[in-house]
């Protein structure tokens, strides 16, 4: 079991780009 952690990190393009990670 873990976390699950989202990450919104902003592109060269201009978009927003969402993450997930099991941490």
């Amino acid at each position: 079991m873990g976390k699950l952690k989202l990450s919104a990190t902003i592109s060269p393009l201009g978009s927003t780009v969402y993450t997930t990670t099991w941490a």
